[in-house]
């Protein structure tokens, strides 16, 4: 029999860990201070008159730095024992990872998944990151480019116009991107149901996942 991830059984999620959120949230500090740092430098080369194409590649490495070492942060936490829950917990407009001690039944399931297609999965992901600085960067340069910096009353129509494209486009990426995981998991058969912070783990539907009645009774 094919095991579904039950998220309401003990035997497979494991209890709540306030060390793993506060490791986190350490971790996660670090992260930021990271990317305090690349500004630093960005700022530096700025400062210096640096080549523009100097400055872009310095951005896209850091940018790209700081989304690698979050997923980093979740796999240290992996490797400690504990794993996030399918949904982030949201306060505000904030959100924050819980974390789970991960158990001998969700190990050895997790163990099962297709690291081939969650590494392909990831680089789209990143790209998919990548699209909304880029959208980010059209609306300055059409600012720049249409001489509309001087906010008066003629260019504030300018700015809310070309401010609500920018919304737009990104809200039609982010649909875009759902929809391009369903069909990333349709094409290559894969079951998403298993979740961490919001990300889907995949695994390859031909191969049958057992639940051994040993493990239940771990």
């Amino acid at each position: 029999m094919e095991y579904r991830p039950d998220y309401s059984d003990k035997n497979f999620i494991g209890p709540r860990s306030i060390f793993a959120s506060i490791l986190y949230f350490i971790l996660a500090c670090f992260n930021y201070f990271l990317g305090l740092v690349y500004f630093i430098i960005i700022r530096q080369l700025y400062t210096n008159h640096a080549n523009i194409i100097s400055i872009l590649i310095c951005c896209f490495i850091c940018y790209n730095l700081f989304f690698l070492i979050r997923e980093l942060n979740f796999k240290i936490l992996h490797w400690c024992g504990y794993h996030a829950s399918p949904k982030y917990n949201r306060f505000g407009r904030g959100r924050f990872p819980l974390f789970n001690k991960i158990t001998r039944s969700y190990k050895m399931h997790y163990m099962k998944r297709s690291k081939k297609h969650q590494f392909l999965f990831l680089l789209s992901y990143l790209l998919y990151l990548n699209l909304l600085p880029i959208c980010t960067f059209i609306y300055f340069y059409f600012i720049i480019h249409f001489n509309i910096t001087e906010f008066n009353n003629e260019n504030k129509i300018y700015f809310c116009i070309i401010f609500i494209l920018l919304f737009v486009l990104i809200a039609i990426l982010e649909l875009l991107f759902k929809r391009y995981r369903k069909w990333y998991t349709k094409h290559f058969n894969l079951d998403d149901r298993l979740e961490e912070h919001e990300f889907p783990i995949f695994f390859l539907k031909e191969k049958d996942i057992y639940y051994n009645s040993s493990i239940k009774r771990f």
